[in-house]
């Protein structure tokens, strides 16, 4: 099983309806302050997939996501 279907393992569900959704009401695999979806697998914890180290050049820190 892979590990974005841990939520079914947990008893939730995804509603594929246009955008797939837990339990067909959120749309998203992971978010910060949705307690309650917490026990079917949505998780805060972010996926990096890239990192520079910042330096005393360095004038910005850009933080950055698909669902802001």
């Amino acid at each position: 099983m892979m590990k974005d279907h841990v939520w079914k393992l947990l008893g939730g569900y995804v509603l594929e309806w246009v955008v797939p959704r837990v339990n067909g009401q959120l749309a998203v695999s992971r978010a910060i302050g949705d307690l309650s979806y917490k026990r079917y697998g949505v998780i805060s914890a972010p996926e990096v997939t890239d990192w520079q180290s910042l330096t005393a050049n360095d004038s910005y820190l850009v933080a950055a996501s698909d669902g802001v």
